[in-house]
């Protein structure tokens, strides 16, 4: 389907951050030194919320989210980019909701000497309100958490957070953080509905919000799909 909103807006809906106290009390006064932080782990969790009453067009009795994929990873890296085509391994996950292929896609990908990304995935989907977390490490080296989650059922819908960076501009890393999701379109398949038939989109197209029903409304606006909250657990 064909989106037809700026990358900037684009970017801007992804998702937002909501600080967890207005008073700059999600930072570390000891999280980091400089451009090397020390490492440490996070509890990385989803809240969905896609329910009949945010999106009430066609609302699917079957809806659910497939297990999410979270990656670690250095900040010049991506699992995917907006406006961009998704990788291989992506489609897959976004199309089927198996994330096997995008897992191994990240994790076999680097020098024989160090991997570019740390894949963490919960051990099952779950239902379209219910949380799912994960836990993983960040180090000096690799400072920004990726989150990829799909929809089931949908031709090609997913949600995610694309390389959400830890550390601070004044070096300490966060304490905690919520950002809001909208539902991506991976731009592989032009089922316009949530059980439309296979329609592989040839050429490929890009990786856009979803601003038309049945996921957004009929003025082009999106409802967040959920959010995820990124909490430090080692202090």
């Amino acid at each position: 389907m064909q989106k037809f909103l700026s990358l900037a807006l684009l970017a801007a809906l992804v998702f937002t951050g909501c600080s967890s106290d207005d008073d700059n009390n999600n930072t570390d006064d000891g999280g980091g030194e400089g451009d090397n932080p020390v490492t440490a782990t996070y509890r990385v969790t989803f809240n969905p919320n896609w329910t009949e009453d945010q999106f009430p067009t066609d609302y699917p009795a079957n809806a659910a989210f497939s297990n999410i994929l979270v990656a670690v990873h250095a900040p010049g890296n991506n699992v995917f980019r907006l406006g961009q085509q998704a990788s291989a391994g992506l489609q897959v996950f976004a199309e089927t909701g198996d994330s096997s292929a995008l897992a191994t896609e990240l994790t076999s990908s680097g020098s024989e000497d160090s991997v570019d990304f740390f894949v963490t995935s919960s051990a099952a989907g779950a239902g379209p309100t219910a949380a799912q977390s994960v836990n993983v490490t960040v180090d000096p080296e690799k400072t920004s958490i990726s989150f990829v989650v799909s929809l089931t059922p949908s031709p090609d819908w997913f949600a995610g957070v694309d390389g959400f960076s830890i550390v601070l501009p004044s070096d300490a890393l966060v304490s905690e953080e919520t950002l809001t999701l909208s539902v991506l379109d991976a731009g592989t398949d032009s089922g316009d509905t949530y059980n439309a038939a296979d329609n592989p989109t040839s050429p490929q197209g890009n990786i856009t919000v979803v601003n038309t029903p049945p996921i957004g409304t009929s003025g082009g606006l999106t409802p967040a799909i959920g959010s995820i909250t990124i909490t430090r657990t080692d202090l």
